[in-house]
């Protein structure tokens, strides 16, 4: 029993020499179905910091227009937070950025070929998500680097789309 005891104190001992919280440099949240995708967003409003930017690169047309009421209520509540979005669509889609215009805090340019994924940036956050398909799917990521890479990858893409 007292060799046994031994055994424990000296496991405890090796298990308080860890550190409990390990900071991450980055953290992710993955989302499923059309439900996770309006759970992502939602998770994304609460995140939304007042007077700060994001971006988007949205996909074809018909890859957001089944949840375009939804994310016109997003919008709201961005202008409400004086979120400025610089946002690339495509070519098609200029009813769709018109009404976002009216809303304000807004800017669209047009690309004729999107990919059927879309791509967010916000503060420290990237959102990657596809919904035009059976099983939509979204990653909510958090991360320092990825969100500065991403924005430079938009920043270019920025440039070469058409107001």
């Amino acid at each position: 029993l007292k060799s046994k005891e031994n055994e424990v104190t000296d496991l405890i001992e090796q298990l308080e020499k860890i550190p409990a919280n390990k900071v991450s440099a980055s953290d992710y949240e993955y989302f499923e179905g059309i439900r996770g995708i309006k759970s992502m967003w939602t998770r994304i409003n609460e995140l939304l910091v007042p007077n700060t930017e994001a971006q988007y690169i949205v996909g074809e047309l018909n890859t957001w227009e089944t949840l375009n009421a939804f994310y016109l209520e997003h919008h709201k509540l961005r202008v409400k937070k004086k979120i400025f979005e610089k946002m690339i669509l495509p070519e098609n889609a200029k009813a769709e950025a018109k009404e976002r215009k009216k809303l304000g805090y807004f800017e669209s340019r047009f690309l004729k070929l999107l990919p059927v994924g879309e791509l967010g940036i916000f503060e420290n956050f990237v959102v990657i998500q596809y919904t035009n398909t059976e099983t939509p799917r979204g990653f909510l990521i958090k991360d320092k680097i990825f969100a500065a890479t991403f924005r430079f990858y938009f920043e270019t893409l920025w440039k070469s789309a058409k107001p």
